[in-house]
């Protein structure tokens, strides 16, 4: 198996571990998941960013970035449809983003997505 094949099939393998936990005993998880993201908790975002990077420089040996693009947004897609369940939930999420400054927070990632979209737009036109 290549990078990108043991990369997905640990990715395969947390999900229906992630399912079965959540089955077994789903107040345990939320506990937990609730303990981890309700703090402003900086190692794990620069943990996630770190994966981001590691996972994406991994893909881009295997597929294009017009691929890994499309990727994104297809999870993207999965993601938002997961979250549309909980209308309250997301528009408090909004409700963040109002006021001066909201958006400083993310500039970095805003940055990030800036960056994969001229590469595909310059891969796909140029």
């Amino acid at each position: 198996m290549n990078t990108v094949e043991w990369i997905a099939t640990f990715f395969a393998i947390a999900v229906i571990i992630k399912f079965i936990l959540m089955m077994i005993n789903p107040k345990g998880f939320i506990k937990w998941a609730t303990n981890i993201y309700s703090k402003d908790n900086k190692l794990l975002k620069y943990f996630y960013l770190v994966l981001f990077f590691v996972l994406a420089f991994n893909s881009l040996q295997e597929i294009t970035i017009v691929q890994l693009f499309v990727a994104m947004l297809a999870g993207m897609m999965l993601m938002g449809h997961t979250l549309l369940h909980y209308p309250k939930i997301m528009g408090t999420y909004i409700k963040q983003f109002k006021g001066k400054n909201s958006n400083t927070k993310i500039i970095f990632d805003w940055l990030i997505w800036i960056l994969l979209s001229c590469l595909v737009l310059r891969q796909i036109f140029f």
